[in-house]
């Protein structure tokens, strides 16, 4: 099943064009509000921050500035040090951070390849924003027997994600959409489809045999910069 055509499956105004605005700012709430959750837990165990949870939400902080950065293309005096493209090991520090926030730890396998070298690179605020929207929305899906598989080497990195449903989640919008409010349109899944085309890459997803499956696929730095002079 190719997202697009779900996408297109998903919204109740079909002639509505989301604008990459519109996706930022979903995108953006998604972020804080891992922040907010991260925050809060730790107010109701009544714990203050250590050292390097506080660095955590530094880097955090970092993280949104350098989103925000990327898409609004603006200078600003305080943006001295964002992040663009960065080697997989920053990729692979962000996907477990993500996975700590908003999943059970013990209901997750993983399985990394990592065939790259320090020199490959990957554009980190498009991994950042779709990894955070697909871990996300297992997590509110309350998925189960959950694997992340993150194959990279020197022309693309994979992340694959797989879940356990529940039987009465027998499609997309039991699964994201609250469809008792409309304005709930699967825009997480929009801004990933949007961003990966628009980088060359891919996304593409399936709900089979009680399992829901996503696959992203973002190429390299060189192999990216490759596609754009040849488009040019």
């Amino acid at each position: 099943m190719v997202l697009k055509k779900t996408i297109e499956a998903l919204k109740f105004d079909k002639d509505e064009e989301v604008s990459k605005d519109r996706l930022f700012f979903h995108d953006l709430i998604n972020l804080t509000h891992g922040l907010s959750l991260f925050l809060n837990q730790k107010k109701i165990q009544k714990n203050s921050l250590e050292g390097h949870e506080l660095d955590l939400v530094i880097k955090e902080i970092k993280t949104l500035q350098s989103l925000a950065r990327d898409h609004f293309d603006f200078y600003h005096k305080n943006l001295t040090d964002t992040l663009k493209w960065v080697p997989s090991k920053v990729m692979l520090a962000n996907l477990e951070h993500l996975s700590s926030v908003y999943l059970p730890q013990e209901k997750i396998t993983w399985t990394l390849k990592n065939e790259a070298s320090e020199a490959v690179t990957f554009y980190f605020p498009l991994f950042y924003r779709a990894a955070n929207n697909m871990i996300k929305n297992i997590g509110e899906a309350r998925g189960e027997n959950i694997e992340i598989k993150l194959s990279i080497n020197a022309h693309e990195m994979i992340l694959e994600t797989v879940n356990t449903i529940k039987p009465s989640q027998k499609s997309l919008e039991l699964i994201i959409l609250d469809e008792t409010k409309k304005h709930h349109q699967g825009f997480g899944l929009d801004s990933i489809d949007q961003m990966a085309h628009a980088f060359g890459g891919e996304f593409q997803f399936e709900i089979l045999d009680g399992k829901w499956c996503n696959k992203l696929v973002l190429p390299s730095q060189e192999f990216y910069l490759r596609g754009a002079k040849k488009a040019s």
